[in-house]
């Protein structure tokens, strides 16, 4: 004689109380069918485009502003030295930002997924960018991308950019995650 189970006995009993979703579904793998994959997926390679382009226009930001902070030069000498601030900032943001966006924005939808609080997601998101920004020039250190001496002074910057994209995810999340209520 079998007996279905509605879960194991170390599941908390707000998990047992909830009904499952496709329960009788052969495409279901850890509860989580294909559909929700591909949308997991989908989201997660958005949010590594929004992260790259966004880490290398906040990084031409602060790049411009260091630049210009010993000069006398005007607003649209800023300006024209934008564009070149930019291009020298994405060669290595844009690659990073997609792959460490593109992990965030998976694991972002894992959660939001999972029913929890907007104001946990908000903190969690934040500290995982600040988390991630802050391997940015680890990793430039590591490939010989310059002076070791800038690792401290790029590290506040770079958790600071890794904190701004993961809380700014969260907003586009609210909108293309489906979320249990």
């Amino acid at each position: 004689m079998h007996v279905a189970s509605r879960g194991t006995p170390w599941e908390g009993a707000k998990l047992n109380s909830a009904p499952r979703r496709n329960r009788g579904n052969f495409t279901n793998r850890g509860g989580v069918t294909q559909m929700a994959s591909r949308k997991r997926l989908s989201f997660a390679l958005a949010s590594g485009v929004f992260c790259a382009i966004a880490g290398s226009l906040l990084g031409a930001v602060v790049v411009l502003i260091r630049a210009l902070q010993g000069t006398t030069q005007g607003m649209v000498e800023a300006l024209a030295f934008f564009p070149a601030a930019l291009v020298f900032v994405a060669i290595p943001a844009a690659p990073f930002g997609f792959i460490v966006g593109s992990l965030g924005g998976w694991w972002l939808a894992v959660r939001a997924d999972r029913g929890v609080s907007w104001t946990r997601l908000y903190f969690e998101s934040a500290g995982v960018g600040g988390v991630l920004g802050a391997t940015f020039p680890l990793i430039l250190a590591v490939l010989g991308w310059g002076p070791f001496n800038n690792l401290v002074s790029a590290l506040p910057i770079s958790i600071t950019i890794g904190i701004v994209c993961g809380i700014m995810l969260i907003p586009y999340t609210r909108k293309h995650v489906a979320v249990p209520s």
